[in-house]
């Protein structure tokens, strides 16, 4: 019979809250008020999606260090379905309906968060981050601070200082790595021949499975390519600067390019830290390299079960050390 692990593999993030007119108070400062007016857990109980409610579970003040939160999301009267142990003598096994005890909710997931200043950092478990922000901005309209609402974000480092980086300087080149297997040059085919209308556009994949196919031509199998996946592939793509002097008599030539490698090397940088790259660099205007780990502000940490959740007090702890961490190595102050 399995046995529920003792220990889960979380991903925490750190953010840094913005909205227009920010001023010297902080996002500590504003959600240290509203906690201390709003002290019942029904006082920080709201509406959400699909007839949801989150709700503040806990609010732990640590010193002079920051504030924690464990935010929680339920729907109110919700049954859960269970089914009945494997059996000997039954050919079936039964469902049944389970109705939580009284005074209780099925917990759908909660995701925990911690506020210093306007640094902030998350630990989802089960919950997305949009559920963090929406549970802050209602708890500070709550307070007749509407003003905030209307701007506020929990912004990426990426989304501060890279891109905007990207945005002065321009891009001269993209690189990116991939591994390389049968399922690459099937997904680069599907592509190729679901996407044509983008292909005549920006070339790339077609040229790419092209590549790979005559580099691997000689193989009896496809199997004989996944044997091999262990070798990558580096596709950079990259302004022509040479064809660009060649033709400055026009103004006009290249802009498009310039225009298209700014706005790739942006969406790169944004959805970098859900794993969607597996690695790039990008080159701008002024040499400057970028590359994925210097963007990705996350760490991996090991907390203890609790459940289907994780254990609370292990989750502030952990917390706790990776902002410690982060404040220790300067990326705090950027």
């Amino acid at each position: 019979m399995g046995k529920r692990p003792e220990a889960k593999t979380k991903q925490l993030y750190y953010r840094r809250a913005t909205w227009a007119d920010q001023g010297k108070i902080t996002l500590e400062d504003i959600l240290r008020e509203a906690h201390e007016l709003f002290k019942t857990t029904s006082e920080r109980t709201f509406e959400w999606n699909y007839g949801a409610e989150i709700r503040c579970a806990r609010y732990v003040q640590n010193g002079n260090i920051g504030i924690f939160f464990q935010i929680g999301s339920c729907i109110p009267g919700q049954s859960a379905s269970i089914i009945e142990k494997s059996s000997s003598v039954k050919s079936e096994s039964g469902i049944h309906e389970v109705i939580a005890p009284d005074g209780n909710d099925f917990l759908d997931g909660d995701i925990f968060l911690f506020v210093s200043k306007n640094d902030v950092i998350l630990l989802p478990s089960g919950l997305r981050e949009n559920t963090a922000i929406g549970y802050i901005c209602k708890i500070i309209e709550k307070t007749n601070n509407k003003k905030i609402i209307h701007t506020f974000d929990l912004q990426k480092i990426a989304k501060i200082d890279i891109v905007k980086t990207i945005k002065d300087q321009g891009v001269k080149s993209i690189e990116l790595n991939t591994s390389l297997y049968e399922a690459s040059l099937m997904h680069l085919e599907r592509e190729r021949g679901e996407n044509e209308s983008e292909a005549r556009v920006f070339n790339l994949y077609g040229v790419m499975a092209n590549a790979i196919k005559d580099l691997f031509r000689k193989d009896d199998t496809y199997k004989d390519i996944a044997e091999k996946e262990n070798l990558n592939i580096r596709i950079s793509v990259s302004f022509d600067g040479k064809e660009a002097r060649r033709r400055k008599k026009d103004p006009d030539f290249g802009a498009l390019g310039r225009s298209r490698l700014k706005k790739v090397s942006e969406k790169i940088v944004h959805e970098s830290e859900d794993g969607s790259h597996d690695g790039f660099t990008i080159i701008t205007g002024d040499g400057l390299k970028i590359q994925q780990d210097e963007i990705v502000v996350s760490e991996k940490s090991r907390i203890k079960t609790f459940g289907n959740s994780i254990d609370f007090q292990d989750a502030f702890k952990k917390i706790e050390e990776y902002y410690l961490h982060l404040k220790g190595s300067g990326i705090l102050s950027q």
